[in-house]
């Protein structure tokens, strides 16, 4: 292929990759649909019962064949609807929870596969330029043992070095592949791209307010849970009171009636007609209140749950804060003094080698020091 026509690869920062996850990613389009489902559901909450309609035919009055029909209908107790609209409020206000917080968790699980990125790929530079020092270290040490200047064991430490510095490369190369993969899949995006190569610590403040963890919509969803089951004992409660229903006949009575001291013929088509008005009052009152204890210990609980995790949070968040903190004395000490020494050493381990003034023995511990101190200053800014 031509330059026109390759493919460029587009440099992602890890804002631009959270934002095309937020985007396409499947769970978190499942989460907005689960909150659409229930502002649907809140607005569901005023259904009467089924309406009763009858209809008789036969002898029911007299020999004579009569017809009626009744219309019939079961009302809730008022507060019944009040309760179960207080519930799909909750119900909703608690998948809305739930999404921030998937959103949340999803967020921070790609910022961290990006870092991880970040990481790898600054050791795989690293260690590239690593590895050819210690080629350059076998080359020599293959030298001097083919001409007999040095004995076997310096060319093979040579090459059990280098190789060493090798598989930590391609172990790097193998987990970027696999962290590359996953970080996709999150994407849910066919198109490659690369990462930004500035590696560097986060800057955070340096005062820690572990109040605002009541903010976190995870913990947020579990006081949120216990607010829903105190919605569900409300509604139970309601349940428990007595319906009401009322009615409305029409039917025939055919034959003749008594009307003011006179005897009157009654047909098909003459009709009478009526109202009805009850109550109907639960005999399972006493297993609707173990029903309703129930719920009030299953509030108290998840109360109580939702308490202790966010003083796990907090707690959590602290010790977060503190090894960030010692994360980054130890990132600020490799870069003022340690990293800058490295190279030092390094250099003039290599010119020594060379030169003969030093053994390789030295040359290959200044290599090892250099290859530790690299990594340890990458792995202090991840």
């Amino acid at each position: 292929y031509s330059n026109s026509n390759a493919q460029t690869v587009k440099q992602l920062s890890v804002d631009d990759v959270v934002s095309t996850v937020l985007k396409n990613n499947l769970q978190i389009q499942s989460s907005e649909l689960n909150v659409q489902s229930y502002s649907k559901l809140k607005q569901s909450f005023f259904v009467l019962p089924k309406t009763e309609l009858n209809y008789q035919f036969g002898q029911f009055n007299s020999n004579n064949k009569d017809n009626g029909y009744e219309i019939a209908q079961n009302i809730p107790f008022p507060t019944y609807y009040s309760a179960r609209s207080g519930l799909y409020k909750a119900e909703f206000k608690g998948s809305e929870l739930k999404q921030q917080a998937t959103v949340n968790e999803i967020k921070a699980q790609v910022q961290l596969l990006y870092y991880q990125l970040q990481y790898m790929q600054a050791a795989k530079i690293k260690l590239k330029q690593l590895d050819s020092l210690y080629g350059e270290f076998v080359s020599v040490a293959t030298l001097r043992y083919s001409t007999g200047e040095t004995n076997l064991l310096e060319k093979t430490t040579s090459e059990a070095k280098r190789n060493e510095v090798l598989l930590l490369f391609k172990q790097a190369e193998a987990d970027y592949v696999t962290t590359y993969s996953t970080l996709k899949t999150l994407m849910n995006s066919s198109e490659d791209f690369s990462i930004s190569t500035e590696f560097s610590p986060m800057q955070l403040a340096m005062t820690l307010d572990t109040s605002a963890i009541i903010e976190n919509p995870s913990l947020q969803l579990m006081y949120q849970q216990a607010l829903i089951a105190e919605k569900n004992r409300k509604l139970e409660t309601a349940q428990s009171l007595p319906d009401f229903n009322v009615g409305y006949f029409n039917q025939s009575i055919i034959g003749y009636q008594n009307v003011n001291g006179n005897d009157v013929y009654f047909g098909s088509s003459d009709r009478f007609t009526g109202f009805n008005v009850g109550i109907n009052i639960p005999l399972t009152f006493f297993s609707n209140a173990s029903k309703i204890k129930s719920l009030k210990l299953q509030q108290q609980s998840l109360q109580m749950e939702a308490d202790n995790n966010k003083l796990v949070l907090q707690n959590q968040l602290q010790n977060a804060f503190q090894q960030y903190m010692i994360s980054l004395t130890q990132y600020n000490l490799y870069r003022s003094s340690s990293v800058s020494n490295v190279e030092t050493i390094t250099n003039t381990a290599t010119l020594g080698f060379r030169n003969g003034n030093i053994g390789y023995l030295e040359y290959a511990n200044a290599l090892e020091t250099a290859t530790d101190i690299h990594l340890k200053y990458l792995q202090s800014i991840y």
